[in-house]
């Protein structure tokens, strides 16, 4: 959850349904959760859904809503709730039989109150079986106080009398508690059951006659008793017509009426099938857009809306009459192509969707005033992939939906905008993160600051020397990782795990004490006084609103000096900097820490913004110092780079030098500094203190053309 409370929606322009609908999705945003949904309170007596993070949250909520069970129901009548399997709930064999497609599983539940009184309940899922801990409970309860404070702001805002309909149905269902009250004292007394028994036997009854719960708690305060379902019979009509509109909720996208998530799967399921008696097999086509977020941020949500319900038409235009076209959530849609007879036909049929996503989408949003349109022209693009069941495959519907995931997520990896399919070699490859990540988790969860670093991960050093002379400037510090199982991790490989998994920030702040710990004894114990210690941050690491602080307790806990810390962030994460992040840099520089500009030169059509950043010196990218003597071009944007550090007062370091060539080249165009296997390449800190005794100054250990 957010560390400090966002500032309130503005709930007389987004109304009470959109206010809590964002919080939903921030909570599952944030929080180790697949979904969050929301049941509350109507004019009737009924929990009715109110709103959900996503289209699978909303279908857990309308199932719950039209079987009158589970685990909101329960929230709402005995508070905090866990299921540990909602699917198989024994006292829920409806709700279990409408989730069955669904990838919906455990589930925890807490009430939503206004001053005591329960108007409701949300619950958080979790696809796959886990034990939920006390901060789970702790966020879902953040979020419950959260909507709470949302619908008592929209009550006392006149909301409720000025056009909101969720708030006036909430209204309406406050002013009716009193007499549901009493109708399920009633029950109980005449029953036996619990009070919260006897007012879900109520809501229950409700539902199954299609008569409101309020006109029931009606009848049985005056009568004494709670009426019997036959004498409600009458009204059975008006429950089938509801469940036919509720059915419909549950298994649509209200956005774009597209099929959702869960009818895919189930169209999918059917589809393989069948392919098992006909031969043809299905195929899914997966489909995430690639600048949605830039579109929903600077044009607003209605033309963010309207782009989606664009993207829909084209795609149902772009596929056959037979195929199903869904939206699973956000900006991300799926194909189901059934019968495709092999694999050349599914990427023909992949290859026209993809043609149609990349073409400039035309959509009209209204303006803010609500009177008049604009016009845009946008070119969104996706990023897709490509999943076919093998003949008489036994794979489960859900599974091919996740290889056509990781298709496209391969496409994202490679360049935006791209087709992927699905491959033996990508299945390798996601087990082999998978198998990286569960460690590292493991190596992480429960570590305290100044542990030492564990199973083989560890810390690697390379000199940074100066060109005139030889003499040891600084050590950069290299993640490397020895895996019990799969051997030698690439940092690459670690670092994108990590942030992909949310693990950067304990791995980062690992990695920085070990560090620092190691350069402050060569200080101590060596006379290394001058040493400069380089650590690599990550862009998530950048952006991490905590980051300064933990800087800060590192330097602090091990005593290592802010003016000999040096970190290196890449161009294009630097110049992405923005608010937080770039105060924070600032602040890190004002207390001395040193600042590196790292893989210089990629990016150098940016170097008008160079002065306006807090750096200290450039690293040229290794692949102009490959080109070296080699190419008129490279040795251009080198003099360039050179030249401009210089003037702004910026060291330059010159990086991957191979060759005596290159390291002469580097030095004529009076680079300060070089790094490179001609020097030397990562040593351990033990090599570090070798190095230190020959009074720092590093002898080339000759020509090397190797990868580093």
């Amino acid at each position: 959850m957010p560390t400090s409370p966002p500032d309130p929606p503005d709930l007389e322009h987004l109304g009470l349904f959109e206010a809590i609908r964002q919080a939903l999705a921030v909570a599952a945003g944030v929080t180790a959760v697949d979904g969050i949904g929301c049941l509350l309170l109507d004019e009737a007596g009924a929990l009715r859904f109110a709103a959900a993070s996503d289209t699978t949250a909303q279908a857990l909520e309308v199932a719950e809503e039209l079987c009158v069970e589970g685990p909101c129901h329960e929230a709402f009548a005995h508070g905090e709730v866990t299921i540990a399997d909602v699917q198989l709930e024994a006292r829920w064999e409806r709700l279990g039989t409408l989730l069955a497609a669904s990838p919906v599983r455990t589930v925890i539940g807490v009430p939503v109150t206004i001053r005591d009184t329960p108007i409701g309940a949300i619950d958080a899922f979790s696809a796959l079986p886990r034990i939920w801990e006390h901060q789970d409970y702790a966020d879902l309860r953040r979020t419950a106080d959260e909507i709470g404070s949302l619908i008592e702001r929209s009550l006392e805002l006149g909301l409720d009398t000025a056009g909101d309909a969720l708030a006036a149905r909430i209204r309406d269902g406050l002013g009716n508690q009193g007499l549901l009250g009493r109708a399920s004292q009633i029950i109980a007394e005449t029953t036996g059951v619990s009070v919260p028994r006897a007012s879900l036997r109520l809501r229950q009854m409700a539902a199954a006659t299609g008569v409101a719960a309020v006109t029931i708690a009606d009848q049985t305060v005056e009568h004494g008793a709670l009426p019997a379902p036959m004498e409600l019979a009458t009204q059975t009509e008006a429950l089938r017509r509801a469940r036919e509109q509720l059915a419909t909720l549950a298994l649509s996208d209200p956005l774009t009426g597209l099929a959702n998530r869960v009818l895919l799967l189930e169209h999918l399921e059917h589809a393989l099938e069948r392919s098992k008696r006909s031969g043809g097999r299905p195929a899914i086509v997966f489909c995430d857009l690639d600048r949605f977020k830039t579109v929903n941020d600077s044009l607003g949500h209605e033309v963010g809306d309207e782009v989606l319900r664009v993207v829909a038409a084209r795609l149902v235009a772009a596929v056959r009459s037979h195929d199903t076209v869904a939206r699973l959530g956000g900006d991300e849609f799926a194909v189901l192509l059934e019968g495709v007879a092999s694999d050349a036909e599914a990427s023909e049929l992949a290859g026209r969707i993809h043609r149609a996503l990349q073409e400039p989408l035309r959509v009209s949003a209204p303006d803010g005033d609500g009177r008049s349109r604009t016009d845009y022209s946008l070119s969104v693009g996706a990023s897709l992939g490509v999943a076919m069941a093998m003949p008489g495959s036994t794979t489960a519907a859900a599974a091919l939906l996740h290889d056509a995931d990781t298709a496209m997520y391969e496409s994202k990896r490679q360049e935006p905008g791209q087709l992927t399919s699905f491959t033996a070699e990508l299945r390798s490859a996601e087990l082999r993160r998978t198998s990286i990540e569960l460690s590292l988790r493991s190596l992480m969860e429960g570590r305290r600051q100044g542990d030492p670093l564990t199973e083989g991960l560890r810390l690697a050093y390379q000199p940074i020397v100066c060109l005139d002379d030889g003499r040891l400037n600084s050590l950069e510090a290299l993640v490397r990782w020895t895996h019990p199982e799969l051997g030698e991790v690439a940092a690459s490989e670690i670092i994108g795990v990590a942030e992909a998994a949310g693990l950067m920030r304990p791995l980062g702040a690992a990695l920085l004490f070990e560090a620092c710990t190691a350069a402050a004894s060569w200080r101590l114990d060596h006379g290394a006084d001058e040493l400069i210690l380089a650590v690599n941050v990550s862009a998530l690491q950048l952006d991490d609103p905590g980051f300064g602080q933990i800087v800060s307790d590192v330097l602090t806990d091990t005593g290592f000096p802010a003016d000999r810390l040096c970190l290196e962030l890449t161009e294009s994460h630097l110049f992405a900097a923005a608010g937080e992040a770039m105060r924070t840099l600032r602040d890190l520089s004002d207390r001395g820490v040193g600042i590196t500009l790292d893989d210089f030169g990629t990016g150098y059509s940016s170097l008008s913004h160079l002065a306006r950043l807090p750096v200290d010196k450039v690293k040229i990218d290794r692949e102009f110092v490959a080109l070296l003597g080699e190419d008129g071009h490279a040795i251009a944007v080198a003099q360039t780079v050179v030249a401009l550090a210089r003037s702004l007062g910026l060291g330059t370091v010159a990086e991957g030098i191979e060759t005596s060539a290159q390291a002469a080249l580097a030095l004529e165009l009076e680079f300060d500094l070089g790094q490179g296997f001609l020097y030397q390449r990562p040593v351990t800190p033990e090599r570090v203190i070798d190095l230190l005794a020959v009074e720092g100054r590093i002898v080339p250990e000759g020509d090397e053309r190797l990868p580093q």
